[in-house]
């Protein structure tokens, strides 16, 4: 079973070049990462400024919903590797279906935790 696909990208030239191409793809996940763990510390060390025990009752809250976005990040992994996969194959075409289906994935996977 063949497909006709685009043809490839040239191979970087340079390590240069490969890690500018490595880093257009990772910047984005980097940077949410990033974000996710500003947040907690912000969040932990406005509320540990109030008192000891509202810092306790944040935690208790916090730990459920640590554990579901993890679980939610773990199942949504495999969108960064199919679609660097196919943007290194040169079939850009495809990662636009990855990205549709992941959305679809991410958005059932909310609405069962928005649920519980």
């Amino acid at each position: 079973m063949s497909s006709i696909s685009a043809p490839l990208p040239p191979p970087a030239d340079t390590l240069g070049e490969h890690i500018a191409r490595t880093l257009k793809l990772a910047l984005p996940v980097m940077f949410s990462r990033a974000g996710l763990l500003v947040l907690a510390a912000v969040d932990s060390a406005m509320t540990g400024h109030a008192s000891s025990t509202e810092l306790a009752y944040y935690a208790l809250a916090a730990a459920p919903q640590i554990f579901t976005m993890l679980i939610g990040i773990g199942l949504l992994l495999g969108t960064v590797v199919l679609t660097a996969q196919a943007d290194g194959a040169g079939r850009t075409q495809e990662t636009g279906v990855v990205w549709r289906i992941a959305l679809l994935h991410a958005a059932g996977y909310g609405l069962l935790m928005l649920g519980l």
